[in-house]
């Protein structure tokens, strides 16, 4: 049944065609639109990892080799799955636009406000998928169980360090998204503090 739900969860896609607008008071309705298209998903999407990643800790809770590690691993996974949709998203093409305000192409101001604010809301996820995946070989050590599943953990593990790694040896500065992310409130504070399904994973 576990698995079953994990198959469900991970085809809650991100949605596509989104278009902010460019914070001008004639596109609000389109921005309103959008915001709630992504509320809708962000919130469909947590609920049901919540769900799942229930599922599994009672699996994991049981001291069976393979199940568990198997439950560990899925957990790592849960996460991971929701972070790498906010990696990836498509930038809206109304974001990457060009838009001249006093003589100053905000465009790509605009693109690096929407990746940072993606950004802000992935990286707990990823975080949380990094603590999973601890979790899913120390449970493979307790046990003394080394399986396919422990070498998923022990791969994943060591892909996202790298790629968190990365991410934090080439952000910009942040101080210079303050007045773009301003105008372009892609993420509202109320959705960013709903973000972790698997916060209960230690």
């Amino acid at each position: 049944e576990a698995d079953v739900q994990f198959e469900k969860y991970l085809d809650i896609k991100f949605p596509t065609g989104l278009n902010f607008g460019d914070g001008s008071p004639e596109k609000k309705a389109m921005k309103e639109k959008a915001m709630k298209k992504f509320n809708d998903w962000f919130t469909g999407k947590t609920k049901s990892g919540g769900n799942v990643t229930k599922k599994y800790e009672a699996v994991l809770s049981i001291k069976d080799n393979a199940n568990s590690i198997a439950a560990a691993a899925r957990l790592g996974q849960i996460t991971e799955d929701f972070s790498d949709q906010l990696f990836t998203a498509e930038i809206p093409a109304e974001v990457r636009k060009s838009q001249i305000i006093d003589g100053y192409d905000v465009a790509q101001d605009k693109v690096d406000a929407y990746c940072d604010a993606l950004t802000t809301a992935a990286e707990p996820l990823a975080d949380q998928s990094l603590k999973a995946y601890g979790v899913c070989l120390s449970k493979s050590t307790e046990l003394g169980w080394f399986s396919e599943w422990s070498k998923l953990c022990e791969r994943e593990l060591g892909q996202i360090a790298g790629a968190h790694h990365r991410r934090v040896v080439h952000v910009g500065q942040p101080e210079q998204m303050v007045g773009a992310l301003a105008r372009l409130h892609v993420l509202e504070g109320h959705v960013v503090d709903r973000l972790a399904p698997g916060e209960r994973v230690a």
